[in-house]
């Protein structure tokens, strides 16, 4: 269910007109409804209701007042909704979200609790329910828009028609899901729209900038958010060739993020330029004379040579600070493979430590594990003895080899984030450094792998952090 159409133009027309707080909560009180029995309405978590005097005293209209109130401002439901904490029949109680007389006023400890805790049912509004409609589910269009933006951006465009079939106003939704990324909280607001005329076939549009970065904080019920604003493209007919557009116009469209979700969603939308350290000199370990006399290290010296390609940069490497992503199945050959034991969170932030030491033109020191033959183990003797040991629980990590990590980009063939590395592990410089040495950022399955370097799977297995 939904505002009535008279309901939405009366809205609309009054945000048109009147110079509105979008944070306050408004209610417009009417002589009366098509139901005479209908006091008020105002969907659950909506800044916008009604009330409708149809013969109520001015005691019985403040009551309605605060119930309303109660649904838009609070998210309190009816007290006999089947989706409420604790079930009541619809009966006359002395509780003020009921169906009760003025004198019930009364709130149970639960209702209490959510008004004083609001992010325990912040996006209860996204529940279709009687009392608590909250506006026509654009979603699938909020998807649409997003998506187009940042195929636009991928492609490098400056400029892309909006167009909106039924969306105008303010929608807000419980579960989001951009990519592969589900975000727990999201409001849309589509502004400066207006059906003029008769003609149903007339589409509104204007155009934006897709790679805006306009932004504020705020808070809503004790939640932060991050806010995303994109005006309308005009042209800048004060400056000289006066042929160039820019986001000067109204705001057209404005995107709400959880402020803990908001780092992803940008890295999303705008898909982020690529990081890359420049400077960094390359030591093949192949070279043995040359890393023996920079390193001092003469066999299995990809750890030596990685180390000291880090250092040239005034970088240094707290190898007390290791972030582990995988252990080893069977001990005695990693032939067997690895599993992973990073939970999302740490996964997570593991990843953005990384790009935020890209960002401040620091290499990462990174182990790898790769899908070589048993025997081709057992031959390197790459068995227990010659792992690196870890610095708690078992002393054998996962980790056969090490690399330098040196930048971070978008493959648009692949559709995935990645680390670009260079490896010591070559014989000369061009396949080192190599623009295709990437390991690719899987975010489901809590990995950053390439399925088929060197005709092989590499994973990366830890990092170790700067000073």
């Amino acid at each position: 269910m939904d505002y009535s159409e008279e309901m939405k133009q009366v809205i609309r027309q009054w945000k048109k007109n009147v110079l509105y707080d979008p944070q306050a909560h408004y209610l417009f009180v009417l002589n009366g409804s098509v139901d005479p029995a209908e006091g008020g309405y105002m969907p659950l978590g909506r800044r916008y209701g009604f009330l409708f005097r149809n013969q109520q005293s001015e005691e019985e209209l403040l009551h309605t007042l605060a119930h309303e109130l109660g649904h838009g401002l609070f998210t309190l439901r009816h007290t006999f909704s089947t989706s409420n904490r604790f079930y009541q029949p619809q009966t006359s109680t002395d509780n003020l979200m009921s169906y009760g007389p003025p004198p019930a006023t009364r709130l149970y400890k639960y209702q209490w609790d959510y008004i004083h805790d609001p992010q325990t049912i912040l996006f209860a509004w996204a529940e279709e329910e009687e009392e608590g409609e909250m506006g026509i589910l654009c979603l699938n269009q909020l998807v649409s828009i997003v998506e187009k933006m940042r195929k636009a951006n991928i492609d490098k465009k400056t400029e892309i028609e909006l167009q909106l079939f039924s969306c105008y106003g303010d929608y807000q939704y419980n579960k989001v899901k951009f990519g592969k990324k589900e975000y727990s909280g999201v409001k849309i607001s589509i502004k400066g729209y207006l059906n003029k005329g008769s003609n149903n076939n007339q589409i509104p549009s204007c155009n934006i900038k897709p790679s805006e970065l306009c932004k504020q904080s705020y808070s809503d019920k004790g939640i932060k958010f991050v806010k995303y604003q994109f005006h309308e493209l005009k042209y800048d007919i004060k400056n000289a060739p006066y042929d160039k557009k820019e986001p000067t116009g109204e705001i057209r469209l404005e995107i709400s993020i959880m402020e803990n979700e908001a780092k992803n969603f940008e890295d999303y939308l705008y898909a982020q330029k690529a990081i890359e350290i420049n400077g960094v000199p390359y030591l093949s370990q192949l070279d043995k004379e040359d890393t023996k006399n920079k390193t001092g290290c003469e066999s299995g010296c990809c750890w030596a040579a990685s180390c000291w390609m880090i250092n040239q940069t005034g970088t240094t490497i707290n190898h007390n600070s290791r972030i582990y992503f995988a252990d080893p199945i069977n001990v005695d050959n990693l032939a067997d493979g690895i599993s992973t034991i990073i939970s999302e969170q740490e996964f997570n932030e593991a990843v953005l430590y990384v790009k935020n030491q890209l960002q401040l033109g620091k290499p990462i020191l990174c182990g790898t594990w790769d899908s070589r033959t048993k025997e081709a183990y057992e031959n390197g003797k790459l068995g227990p003895e010659a792992w690196n040991d870890k610095l708690s629980g078992s002393n054998n990590s996962a980790t056969t080899h090490f690399v330098v990590i040196v930048g971070f980009g978008y493959d648009k063939s692949e559709d995935k984030y990645y680390f670009r590395f260079y490896d010591p592990g070559r014989s000369d410089l061009a396949q080192g450094t190599s623009e295709n040495n990437k390991f690719y950022i899987d975010e489901i399955n809590f990995e950053i792998l390439n399925t088929s370097y060197r005709g092989k799977i590499y994973k990366v297995t830890e990092i170790r952090k700067n000073f």
